[in-house]
């Protein structure tokens, strides 16, 4: 049977929500304007690049929140959007190697308690992490589009059939109109360098995948760690992992295609 997902992945348990980008708008091959060749840019946030400013929805926020990013070797500047469709490495491999980066905090939240984030870096540095991927299930958008109803169509959000996914997932505060199919996860560790290392992470076009940081606190309400073989996420652990800052969300291309980006740029700060 399907489990419910929760669209943690993209509600911060700090602001919850989601930072429009600027960005064009409109599907297509791109090259200058700060962007490599062969990057394609996905539909859409609208003209004025603030995703939900055009909706009568309070459910969609407007912030997009994390603490730190999940940067695949060989990308460039322009490749940090935190939604991506990504190629495989090859025909077997889909992931690569990776490193963790730590976002600067936000101007607008230097107001926060200085003790406070002193204590944060304190636990960060006396425990141990790891990338927690999870795979949602195998979604192209062939499959999506059936599933968005007539009253979501014209939206803005609704023309990016890989946005209005993800949005529509359940959360913890709010059910979805869409399930994951048999989700799971793996973790892998973290260097002292900030480096991981993702190329035993099986998967295939068109799976969907949102990573995470965990550390040995999560293990009891959120999974025990799985270092070896993906094992498989209760409805009450994606609820317990909602609450995590997410690093990047991945849905896989074919080997030898284009990068996608759907353009989310990260609201920056700090956790409280």
């Amino acid at each position: 049977m399907k489990k419910v997902f929760g669209l943690f992945f993209l509600l911060s348990a700090c602001a919850g929500g989601f930072s429009g980008s600027g960005g064009s708008g409109l599907p297509g091959s791109v090259g200058g304007e700060g962007l490599p060749q062969g990057v394609e840019v996905a539909a859409a946030t609208g003209s004025d690049g603030v995703l939900g400013s055009q909706s009568s929805s309070s459910d969609i926020a407007t912030k997009f929140v994390r603490d730190h990013a999940l940067d695949f070797d060989g990308e460039t500047e322009t490749i940090h959007e935190i939604l991506i469709e990504r190629p495989k490495l090859g025909p077997s491999q889909a992931f690569g190697k990776a490193s963790i980066r730590k976002i600067p905090t936000s101007k607008t939240l230097q107001m926060v308690a200085v003790q406070d984030l002193e204590v944060s870096a304190i636990q960060a540095l006396n425990q141990e992490v790891w990338v927690r991927a999870i795979g949602c299930g195998n979604f192209p958008d062939a499959e999506i589009e059936p599933l968005i109803p007539p009253e979501d169509q014209s939206k803005p959000w609704a023309q990016d059939k890989l946005l209005w996914l993800v949005l529509n997932l359940p959360r913890s505060d709010k059910p979805g109109i869409v399930e994951c199919q048999s989700p799971s996860y793996r973790d892998f560790p973290v260097s002292t360098e900030s480096k991981v290392d993702l190329t035993a992470l099986a998967g295939e076009p068109q799976d969907l995948f949102f990573f995470v940081r965990v550390s040995s606190a999560d293990w009891s309400k959120g999974g025990e760690l799985a270092l070896d073989a993906a094992k498989p996420l209760s409805d009450e652990q994606w609820l317990e992992l909602s609450k995590k800052l997410k690093l990047r969300i991945v849905r896989l291309l074919p080997h030898g295609n284009t990068i996608r980006i759907h353009p989310i740029p990260a609201y920056h700060l700090s956790p409280n």
